[in-house]
């Protein structure tokens, strides 16, 4: 076989394989990290305001956002990343859909104690501490 054939193959089946784990399992991964990241500022934006007495204080706008991105977090879980990682974040006690559980329902509280026990909820569900 010609070195220059043999060369392109090697090439083609290096570039394929580059892509193929880039577009389905570092994406993916990476996405699901930030959207992660975005649920524990929004969880410590809410820890903050039970602190300081403000809870439910102009919080309409944050609870939209928070909603919208549990809902795409658990959205990238269950259809993007791979098993293995699935897999790991299993291992390591996170479960998306009970933060989301935990997440969804924020804005009907009233009481900031009840708010306090489900943002702890979704913190341990989400494997932050």
């Amino acid at each position: 076989m010609d070195p220059k054939i043999a060369g392109g193959a090697v090439g083609l089946v290096i570039g394929a394989t580059g892509y193929i784990i880039v577009k389905f399992w570092l994406l993916p991964i990476r996405n699901y990290s930030r959207l992660k990241s975005c649920l524990a500022k929004d969880i410590a934006h809410y820890e903050n305001a039970v602190a300081q007495n403000k809870w439910n204080s102009g919080n309409k706008k944050r609870f939209k956002a928070t909603r919208k991105a549990v809902s795409d977090l658990v959205d990238t879980y269950e259809n993007d990343l791979p098993v293995w990682y699935k897999i790991m974040l299993r291992r390591r006690g996170e479960s998306p859909r009970e933060a989301q559980k935990q997440l969804m329902g924020l804005s009907d509280i009233k009481d900031a104690s009840h708010a306090e026990k489900r943002l702890e909820m979704a913190r341990l569900a989400l494997a932050m501490g």
